[in-house]
């Protein structure tokens, strides 16, 4: 019986042979036993005459890709030799048959297997020429000389070769894709012609692939054999990896398709994966990564200048020395806010040089990108992203990855909101605002999702019958381009509407994420009667769509003049009423296509009209951006390095813009442009006219990690399990546009298997950045933006008070603080050092016309403690944003409140137009009377401060203390959701206890056990202070403790929302606290029980006449109750560290001492302490009898804090907190001691602490940080404090009237993009020094 042959093309990034030819599950060593698609009629199943692999490896000479071969007459399944040469080689293109002699075809040796070779050619064959004996007489005649060597065995195929060659020869070199297309076409016309000369009535099977190491051209064609045609498949994409054991995927990740394999059954078991290739059409893969498919009757029209013009891809060029940079682009801040996705792209070869009758920009020489920092990086893929769609309207990113889940960020707050386990990969997915629709294309189906906080699964669409890579809903169908060059269309079941309009659409706006309920997605009914239809569109991928909508009774065409002034005069007309929509196709075939569709009625294949067909692109397009509703102009971006700028009207090329490197994605705005290319490089570009105003790289290193990896993707030997072949990881993919805030989104590929965060950049600093420096920057932009970039620029101080050699550092913040004051408030500021070796302090005071207006005394400190790098997991000097939370030493202590507090103050005068001083320096209509106080030494006990208030005592003098408050931002939350006020703060009292002995060191081998050692002493004279449970024995630690009132009490009542007492233990690794005996055996049981120690009645601890109660694992509201009371409202003894005067093993050190601190509570008293301390320690070391001295010193005393909650300006503060996050505050206590600076020079007067960092935001500690959102919502808190200070009268009938409607999630109110800063003067860098 007949029998057919198989063979598999593989062209990409480097693959491991293994991985294509053996492991598959149905790879082409397996479709050697076990063939599926045979010609009618065959039974055999087993393809056992021999097999073939060949590759390409660089010439160690030459560096030319020149093909191996390996080849056997022998069963592939059983050859050892053909199992280590898979693992041993790495290829990107590689050729693997497996032959099936057939009766007059040649005989079973190894000269007749496949590949054939010639010079830097690579062929193989699936098929046969019926009655081959007819005509290979004719076949081999036809060969030219110089090839007729290259038939060295008996086969159809070297015959057929052979002529290939000779067909080839006859066009000049260099060959380009279209040669080889040419040449290709050619053979097989000569073929049939000469079977028909020969009156062959036998069936011709011709699917040839040929190579040279870069192009590829692959056959599917038949004669003679009705409607049969041997099977061929093609699959594209950016990797070709391993799930597990033999199960194979193709990924895609993006618009890359990095890889393509040829073959001839499918290598994995997913059939949307394969596309059979049409019959009598041929497959081209051009160097560049594109691919085609062609009829083979066809011309190649339009495509062939694509097809001529391919190149070898060169390595990746650095920014071409051609464009300019613009002036910085006010004008866009002047708008609304806009939004930009960008996503990775492909790896593509690089033109040279490009000829086009189209006008160029260009100009201007630019030798290295410009550094720009990501404003915040979104994290929680633990794959690559694989697409992304923005819903403007709701400031929402929608993201699908390969790990196989959607996730919702928060675009207000950078928060991720929302996870969903689609279980399946997911294709790509869109956004329909109109509708409020997530449609999230998967392998089995399309699901549409209601956009809304229950996030409802309306329905499922059947999938496509092959992947797709893009969607876009127009009316009431969804069109679709996918992996068969068609346009795919379906008409949406009305159901979906009725579904969808029965939800209403709210924003998600959840502090936390809220995952499907039990974790898997729910499965609503598919629709039924859905088909999808089919138009046969272009010869390549179709990689984006768009829609432009335009004037029906539009005239279309028009003149070449490219002047851009009348070319945008013309584009305005196609406006207005009577609009008609024209759908933009853009493909690999380096075509545009703009197709009619008609408005009503069902959509049928020939109801859509091809109307514009845009060509000029040398090699493929890639994606397309329209500008605003009724613009006739679009964009597109081509792997031929070119953004080109169309008129529909004119159907003509305005303008081409260059990259050195293959684009990937463009976006268009009403004034900005932004252009992406594989390497990871933005431009930015304003649109009228077409100048290059900024170009950075989106894919440096992530300063958030010191591990970061840049993404690019290196050649090497993948096994079973890892990524076998994936495309350059490092480009930028999709841009999406919208209009809520001025972002630029981008994610580039790592790797299949590799996490694919997603960075936001500030656009304004990338199209004019702000505060590049201290010194000579002007800057503008909105109070949001220029916080973030003045506190990244304050962190970078590393104002260490602690350490003397950061004194210069330290000053250099301070006036950078002090310059910032005075640019953006227009008050009095004084810098006063009040000694060279204490650090500035930065007054000022801003008093208003009002005589009735309170005062508020505000205090911050600029300095920071001294970090550990090696624990950080980011620089702690340079700002990084990540997940909605900015990293750094001094983010929440306490640079970041500080600079909430400025533009707080800022925002104030822009909103009520209080700019301007009157005669008598003070401000008219601003609420209260404000003094500033910023130090920077509170970490090291605040030196220096009291003298230099003493600097600014007039302004302190000025203030009323009857109606004045000290505002202090230095605390936190309780937890991580509820915003706190705190009430009061633990006292502190330090002691250094040290016990001294011998004059000198010992030697334990010698003196030990005759003499008193200090050390032994020292630890038992510690011991007598606590019992095992943490009550202090010292004689009236406890007489006066206050006990806590009722009043106080049921502030404790809702404490439980925000404390877990088994997450408090978890976070800090212990298995119990003080207050639960943890007990380990019953002798120790015992033993505890015996040394309980029953209080005291005025102790408010409630545990008169007992131990403390042990609390269960899971507290109730009592319980917590019982845990706070015990952290704030009792007195607690640390022991900080033990010295000696030695460390050395074998001695006994002279002297030892400990540091002991003490933690007050009202209303104990520090001198209490001061006095029954050292008695108590003297005592007991009596006890003790030893000959050594005892010695204590008194190191530190701060006296604790409590305030009233029920004052007014609590509740003013309570309003205010409640008016910005819609939620009562929680009043708490601090177990931590800050001292109170401003008591010395304002007395009594209240102090109000009001904490905005979180619980967990790691003061002092690593990684320390603080929410973006804390950060603008402080910002609001404390400009509702000062106007609820002031009175409802101050704010009546300004532009913030209803401000409560516009805080609704701080950065949500879009009237605050309006709000400008002034210019920041230049600061010279000698007038920053130590000494001022």
């Amino acid at each position: 019986k007949e029998k057919m042959c198989r063979f598999t093309v593989y062209k990409g990034s480097p693959i491991l042979l293994a991985d294509l030819v053996l492991h598959p599950s149905r790879s082409v060593i397996n479709q050697s036993y076990d063939c599926r698609e045979r010609f009618p009629g065959m039974g055999c199943t087993f393809n056992a005459d021999g097999f073939g692999v060949g590759w390409y490896t660089p010439s160690p000479t030459s560096g030319e890709s020149l093909p191996s071969v390996f080849k056997s007459d022998r069963p592939a399944w059983s050859n050892d030799n053909l199992k280590t040469v898979a693992n041993a080689v790495v290829s990107p293109l590689v050729f693997a048959h497996v032959r099936a002699a057939t009766f007059g075809h040649g005989s079973v040796c190894e000269l007749n297997c496949h590949p054939f070779c010639h010079g830097k050619l690579m062929w193989m064959h699936n098929g046969g020429i019926g009655e081959f004996a007819k005509v290979r007489r004719r076949m081999t005649d036809s060969v030219a000389d110089p090839f007729f060597g290259v038939i060295k065995g008996t086969t159809d195929s070297e015959c057929a070769f052979a002529v290939f060659l000779t067909n080839l020869s006859r066009i000049p070199g260099p060959h380009h894709p279209s040669d080889y297309v040419q040449a290709m076409k050619q053979t097989i016309r000569d073929i049939v012609r000469w079977c028909d000369e020969a009156g062959v009535k036998e069936w011709l099977l011709l699917n040839f692939a040929v190579s040279d190491g870069h192009t590829v051209v692959a056959t599917r064609f038949a004669h003679n054999s009705g409607d049969y045609q041997a099977s061929l498949y093609f699959s594209s994409g950016s990797s070709f990896r391993c799930l597990k054991d033999s199960e194979y995927v193709m990924e895609n990740s993006g618009r890359s398709k990095a890889i393509t394999i040829v073959t001839s059954e499918p290598l994995t078991e997913k059939a949307r994966d394969w596309v059979p290739l049409p019959p009598n059409s041929l497959i081209v893969c051009t160097p560049d990564s594109n691919v085609l498919v062609l009829p083979m009757a066809a011309d190649l029209g339009p495509v062939a200048p694509l097809l001529a013009s391919a190149e070898h891809p060169p390595r990746p060029q650095s920014p071409i020395p051609g464009d300019t940079m613009g002036s910085p682009m006010r004008g866009l801040l002047n708008r609304g806010t806009s939004l930009f996705s960008i996503m990775d792209a492909p790896m593509c070869s690089a033109r040279s040089s490009i000829s086009s009758s189209c006008g160029s920009s260009g100009g201007g020489s630019i030798a290295s990108p410009n550094a720009c920092t990501p404003l915040q990086v979104l994290t929680g893929h633990t794959q690559s992203v694989v697409s992304f769609a923005v819903h403007n309207e709701f400031n929402q990113l929608f993201t699908a990855g390969l790990d196989q889940t959607l996730r919702v960020w928060d675009l207000i707050t950078f928060r991720q909101v929302r996870v969903t386990h689609v279980a399946l990969p997911v294709e790509c997915i869109y956004v329909d605002e109109s509708r409020d629709w997530l449609l999230v294309c998967t392998s089995d189906d399309i699901r549409v999702w209601g956009i809304c906080t229950a996030f409802p699964e309306l329905c499922r669409v059947p999938a496509s019958p092959c992947k797709l890579f893009n969607m876009l809903m127009l009316d009431n169908a969804l069109f679709a381009g996918g992996l068969d060059t068609r346009l795919h269309f379906v008409e949406v079941p009305a159901v979906i509407f009725t579904r969808g309009s029965s939800v209403a659409p709210e924003l998600v706006n959840s502090p936390a994420i809220t995952p499907d309920t039990d974790g898997q997605p729910t499965s609503p009914p598919t629709c039924p009667g859905v088909q999808w239809r089919f138009k046969e569109a272009h010869f390549g991928f179709i990689y984006a769509l768009a829609t432009v909508h335009l004037t029906r009774n539009q005239k279309l065409g028009g003149d070449d003049d490219d002047d851009e002034g009348q070319g945008e005069a013309e584009e305005s007309q196609c406006s207005g009423e009577g609009e008609g929509v024209l759908l933009l196709t853009a493909s690999g075939d380096g075509l545009i296509k703009g197709w009619a569709v008609p408005e009503c009625g069902p959509l049928r294949p020939e109801d859509l009209r091809q109307t514009h067909t845009f060509a000029g692109h040398q090699s493929a397009v890639l994606d397309v951006a329209v500008g605003e509703r009724g613009e006739a102009t679009f964009y597109s971006a081509s792997s031929d390095c070119t953004v080109r700028v169309w008129s529909v009207v004119r159907q003509s090329c305005l303008h081409i813009l260059h990259h050195n490197n293959p684009l990937c994605s463009v976006v268009a705005e009403a004034q900005l442009l932004v252009s992406a290319d594989c390497q990871g490089h933005l431009k930015v570009w304003s649109r009228s006219p077409h100048t290059l105003h900024n170009w950075f790289s989106a894919v440096a290193p992530l300063p958030y990690t010191r591990h970061e990896k840049r993404g690019d993707v290196v050649p090497s030997t993948c096994g079973r399990g890892g990524s076998c072949g994936g495309g350059a990881g490092h480009g930028v993919v999709f841009l999406a546009l919208g209009h809520s805030a001025d972002f630029i989104l981008t994610s580039h590929r790592g790797g299949s298997g590799e996490e694919g965060p997603i960075r936001v950049w500030d656009i304004a600093c990338v199209a004019s950045t702000i505060l590049a420096s201290v010194g000579g920057t002007d800057f503008v932009g909105s109070s949001h933006r220029s916080m973030i970039a003045l506190l990244s620029k304050f962190i970078s101080f590393k104002s260490i008070s602690s350490n003397p050699e950061h004194a210069k550092d330290c000053y250099n913040a301070a006036f950078f603080l002090k310059t910032v004051i005075e640019r953006m408030i227009p008050c009095n500021v004084k810098l006063i050092k009040p000694s060279p070796s204490t650090n500035p302090v930065v007054f000022a005071q801003l008093k208003t016309s009002r005589a009735d207006a309170p005062w508020v005394v505000i205090y911050g400190h600029y300095d920071v403690v001294d970090v550990n790098r090696g624990t950080w997991t980011t620089d702690p000097f340079e700002m990084a944003g990540r997940d909605g939370y900015y990293y750094g030493r001094g983010t929440t202590d306490d640079k970041g409140p500080i600079m909430a507090i400025i533009h707080a103050i800022f925002e104030i005068f822009e909103e009520l137009k209080a700019g301007s001083q009157a005669a008598d320096g003070t401000m008219a209509n601003f609420p209260v009377n404000l003094l500033l106080a910023f130090e920077g030494a509170q970490e090291t006990d605040s030196g220096g401060f009291t003298e230099a208030c003493e600097g600014v005592q007039g302004w302190f003098s000025e203030v009323d203390r009857s109606r004045a408050t000290i505002l202090i931002i230095n605390t936190y939350w309780l937890g991580d959701t509820r915003p706190c006020l705190v009430y009061g703060l633990r006292g502190l009292v330090e002691f250094e206890v040290a016990v001294s002995g011998p004059s000198r060191e010992l030697h334990s081998g010698i003196d030990g056990g005759l003499v008193q050692e200090p050390m032994m002493d020292l630890v038992q004279l510690l011991a007598t202070l606590a019992e095992p449970g943490g009550r202090l024995k010292i004689d009236g630690m406890y007489d006066r403790v206050a006990p806590i009132s009722p009043s106080e009490d049921a502030l404790y009542t809702n404490l439980h929302v925000e404390f877990s007492v088994d997450e408090y233990k978890a976070s800090r690794g212990v298995a119990a606290l003080a207050l639960e005996p943890h007990r380990r055996s019953s002798s120790s049981n015992a033993t505890s029980s015996s040394s309980s120690t029953s209080c005291s009645s005025s102790c408010s601890c409630g545990n008169v006449g007992g131990g403390l109660p042990a609390l269960p694992s899971t507290c109730t509201v009592e319980e917590v109750k019982k845990v706070l009371q015990h952290r704030w409202r009792q007195p607690s003894l640390t022991i900080h560290g033990i010295q000696s005067s030695s460390s050395e093993f074998s001695l006994i050190p002279s002297r030892a001492s400990a540091l002991l601190s003490f933690r007050t509570v009202p209303a104990q008293r520090s001198e209490d302490l001061l006095r029954v301390v050292p008695v108590y320690l003297h005592r007991q070391f009596e006890h003790l009898g030893s000959s050594n001295v005892l010695s204590i010193e008194a190191v530190k005393s701060i006296d604790w804090w409590q305030g009233d909650p029920s004052n007014k300006f609590y509740k003013a503060m309570e309003k205010a907190l409640t008016t910005v996050w819609h939620q009562r505050p929680l009043y708490i206590m601090e177990g931590g001691t800050m001292k109170n600076p401003l008591q010395g020079c304002l007395g009594a007067v209240p102090t109000l602490h009001l904490p905005l960092g979180q619980g967990s935001d790691c003061a002092h500690l690593p990684n320390e940080r603080i929410r973006w959102e804390n950060l603008v919502k402080g910002k609001y808190v404390i400009k509702e404090f000062l106007y609820n200070l002031g009175g409802e009268h101050t704010y009546a009938g300004s532009p913030i009237a209803d401000r409560s409607a516009t805080m609704d999630i701080g950065l949500r109110s879009r009237g605050q993009s309006g709000v400008f800063l002034p210019p920041l003067k230049a600061l010279s860098s000698s007038g920053i020094s130590p000494h001022g």
